[in-house]
């Protein structure tokens, strides 16, 4: 994630971050689990451990939106290929409860 880019190279100039700095520096070998959300361009995506939810995608950056929701492992599938929405139902589920969460979260802020 972009957010993971000034950690990482201040721990590479071999400096520590700030603790105010959000992100994981790369280099240290140990990179927490953690969810990652975003959204470009009305797509929205949300990673959590293997699984990788995704909103109306696109196939590339300006290319026409797949109206839907789209699932898939990133372990077994690094390519995005397969989508798995039907035969993981509790995967699907979980994951667009958790994007729903971020999305009300960032409508929020931006009232804000």
């Amino acid at each position: 994630m972009m957010m993971d880019v000034t950690p990482t190279v201040l721990t590479a100039a071999g400096l520590t971050p700030p603790a105010d700095v959000d992100g994981t520096a790369l280099f240290t070998g140990s990179t927490p689990e953690r969810t990652l959300t975003w959204e470009y361009a009305g797509q929205q995506a949300i990673r959590c451990g293997a699984w990788k939810l995704v909103t109306d995608p696109a196939e590339r950056l300006g290319a026409p939106q797949t109206p839907g929701t789209h699932l898939y492992n990133l372990v077994d599938d690094p390519t995005e290929s397969h989508n798995l929405a039907t035969e993981h139902p509790e995967v699907l589920t979980a994951l667009i409860a958790a994007n729903q969460t971020w999305s009300d979260t960032l409508t929020s802020w931006r009232a804000s």
